[in-house]
């Protein structure tokens, strides 16, 4: 293993072959032009890992570690900028790529080095946490060292074999299990690595070709530049690599969530997914401003629900305002349309990006996402906070990439600068406008408006109420943020009931007994004149419903105290189904709710499903959520096992992976829409790939596919495409 690596770092150094000075020296500046990422990685993966850890590492050991970190990234930073500044010839090309190559093993060991000590610490839960961020980290590495084999591979075992090993060490079952899938990720990465690394070198070579560079300093910038145009194609494209093995963390986790957990282990499994997710917007943000400056960026156009996609974010994001003691809330105007179609995981990426760069700039006070009807029937979003504010002179730059307002940058550190720029070119794809108003030391306010078509109102709405379903009922708000109780007035107003705001437990002891009784008392947990609680629980005779407003992740003990004394528990920010789903079974008016979901298994009606998937890892993702859903799927390798499997016995569903060996997605469909001529059934096909380039979609519907999903799959899409063209009532029209 030594000599592995040393020859590794030999070849980084230098000394790849690569048939031609020119691209030697083309792919050196290639390296200098994409360091950054690699150096903000430097930091940020430490201080991932420092946070997850926080509470079972000491602060001493995680500072130290930061420290030394802080300072590699610091030297890598002035050797890109001296790299930049100096007009370097060809000949110093060799070493100043081994200088790079020598300070991203230092940056890896360190890392390395680090996390193992850290594993010492942390129980099982953390440490497949912290797998999961090296694992990414060295995935997202591959678009910074492209053309570098060698030097990849290096920095890849250095970075996650240490912690094979520690694993192995321990000898206990779930960590030999964390060894397996360490050796399973290095097994499916490195020989990527090494197609993407031969397919960069020879995009290089090509645009070097037929030329005499070495003779004109011109011409080299000029080809120098093609060549970046080439890696951002490239980096494009690599999306569908990086998605293959992303498919299996995120898969297997959404799986785990399905199943009979208890609250603290449902606890533990959603912070790695969400740990995971967060990593996975990092690497998209990178991936996506590469995707949109190859001009190759994709919109999906699908129904969903704007307003819940809102909620979601405020909810994924509001344990950590809380903790900074930021009040965040979300509100949706009631007469925004339920529906729209358009693209959502790209409208949930706008909102993500939005309001956790708000809740970082500010210190204290309020982040605010509002939602509601925009000029000419578009939809505008709205994030207000209360920060720092931005000064007018760096307002159109911090829409760049890269670019940070000075102010901000020097109170603020982290972040890859990428998160506003990609906004900014998302909303532009969406064809839509983003602005901003601001006032320095007062807050800021980004805004968006996008066309996204309004469909028609579901009679199956939840959040459809009939009228009269609330008439005369009379709700008391106490002592709840001003942003909380004008949204809490809002949506109980536009549902029919009467509401009466007080800012005390004395005002509503006073306003209690001065008039009418009210069916409904809501509380905030912490009151101006003491604590919401206490007077829910204190309060004298009443025949009214008691609601406890508190913020995200209130304690056990204090809910089951709360729950005890007959008060209702509702979490701050404020969601709408929840808001209603209370009101429907406190004030006990009848109404037609849907019935919460106590499992995610349907029924299972006779659709036989064929998956054609050659990665074992994705093959075992869809099977498992194909078995969540009561189907028991057929799985082949490649096409020409599908198409053989189809002449063999018949199928109702395809689900096809594009790239296969021996015979592709498209190939096995030509094939099994001819059969289909003799034996007079049609099969459904649905595309199952990580291809998410324009025309992917399209060249999948031409080649006789009926529908499309990408990678990595995600559970409640799986089960709206069944849905679709496996439809339930299939079963009952058989059984008539």
């Amino acid at each position: 293993m030594r000599t592995f690596l040393a020859e590794a770092l030999v070849q980084a150094s230098g000394e790849q072959d690569t048939n031609s000075p020119l691209v030697q020296e083309a792919l050196t500046r290639l390296l200098y032009r994409q360091a950054m990422v690699g150096v903000l990685g430097t930091v940020m993966v430490p201080g991932l890992i420092a946070w997850v850890v926080r509470d079972r590492v000491p602060w001493v050991f995680l500072g130290l570690w930061l420290s030394i970190m802080f300072s590699i990234a610091l030297m890598r930073s002035v050797t890109i900028r001296r790299f930049h500044e100096r007009e370097l010839p060809r000949e110093d090309m060799p070493v100043w790529k081994r200088r790079f190559f020598l300070q991203v093993m230092l940056s890896a060991l360190g890392i390395s080095i680090g996390s193992v000590l850290v594993l010492n610490n942390a129980d099982l839960p953390h440490q497949a946490v912290i797998i999961c961020i090296l694992a990414m980290f060295a995935a997202a590495g591959l678009s910074t060292l492209a053309g570098h084999f060698q030097g990849y591979v290096a920095f890849a075992l250095i970075l996650l074999l240490p912690q094979c090993m520690f694993f192995l060490q321990s000898r206990g079952p779930d960590e030999l299990i964390l060894a397996l899938l360490i050796g399973i990720f290095l097994g499916v990465l490195l020989p990527t690595a090494r197609g993407q690394s031969d397919l960069m070198v020879r995009s290089v070579a090509v645009g070097f070709e037929n030329k005499d560079l070495a003779e004109h300093l011109g011409e080299a910038l000029k080809w120098a530049n093609s060549a970046t145009e080439a890696k951002s194609a490239f980096v494009a494209n690599m999306s569908h690599e990086i998605r293959t093995p992303m498919n299996g963390i995120l898969g297997m986790l959404q799986l785990l969530q399905q199943g009979p957990l208890d609250a603290r282990q449902r606890e533990l499994v959603q912070t790695a997914d969400d740990s995971s997710r967060t990593l996975l917007a990092i690497l998209n943000d990178i991936l996506d401003f590469s995707t949109i400056e190859a001009g190759a960026l994709q919109l999906e156009t699908r129904p969903f629900s704007p307003g819940n996609a809102a909620e979601e974010v405020a909810a994924l994001l509001a344990p950590g305002a809380f903790a900074k003691g930021l009040e965040l809330t979300c509100s949706i105007d009631p007469q925004l349309p339920s529906r729209v179609e358009g693209d959502p995981t790209r409208f949930r990426q706008l909102l993500l990006n939005l309001v956790s760069n708000a809740i970082k700039f500010t210190d204290d006070g309020e982040v605010n996402l509002r939602l509601m009807r925009g000029e000419n029937e578009r939809l505008r979003v709205e994030v207000c906070d209360t920060g720092v504010g931005i000064p007018e002179d760096a307002r159109e730059a911090i829409f760049q990439p890269f670019q940070h307002s000075d102010e901000l940058s020097m109170r603020r550190p982290g972040g890859t600068g990428l998160g506003l720029a990609v906004c900014w070119r998302l909303v532009s794809t969406f064809g839509g406008e983003m602005g901003l108003e601001s006032q320095v030391g007062e807050g800021s306010t980004f805004w968006i408006e996008v066309p996204l078509a309004a469909l028609p109102n579901s009679a199956s709405d939840p959040l459809q109420v009939p009228p009269g379903s609330f008439e005369r009922k009379r709700v008391l708000i106490v002592g709840a943020p001003a942003c909380v109780d004008g949204i809490l007035a809002s949506y109980l107003t536009w549902w029919g009931l009467a509401v009466t705001l007080v800012d005390s437990a004395a005002s509503a002891s006073a306003t209690m007994k001065s008039e009418e009784p009210f069916e409904l008392i809501m509380v905030n947990l912490r009151l101006s004149d003491g604590s919401g609680r206490r007077f829910l629980a204190e309060m004298g005779p009443t025949k009214a419903a008691k609601v406890l407003l508190v913020p995200p992740g209130l304690q056990v003990d204090d809910a089951q105290v709360a729950e005890s004394s007959g008060i209702a528990i509702l979490e701050r920010p404020i969601r709408r189904y929840h808001l209603l789903l209370a009101l429907s079974e406190l004030i006990g008016t009848p109404m037609n709710l849907p019935e919460g979901v106590t499992g995610s298994q349907r029924p299972q009606h006779p659709g036989r499903i064929l998956i054609a998937e050659d990665n074992p890892v994705n093959q075992k993702v869809a099977r498992l959520m194909l078995e969540q859903l009561g189907f028991n799927p057929v799985i082949v390798p490649n096409g020409s096992e599908a198409v053989t499997k189809m002449i063999e016995q018949e199928f109702d569903l395809v689900l096809m992976d594009c790239r296969m060996p021996e015979l592709d997605g498209f190939q096995a469909t030509a094939q099994m829409r001819g059969l289909e001529v003799e034996t007079g059934h049609r099969v459904k096909i649905i595309a199952m790939t990580a291809s998410v380039l324009p025309g992917d979609r399209e060249r999948c519907l031409a080649a006789g596919m009926d529908d499309y999903m990408g990678k990595p799959l995600d559970f409640d899409v799986l089960r709206s495409t069944l849905d679709r063209w496996l439809p339930r009532d299939s079963a009952e029209t058989n059984e008539v």
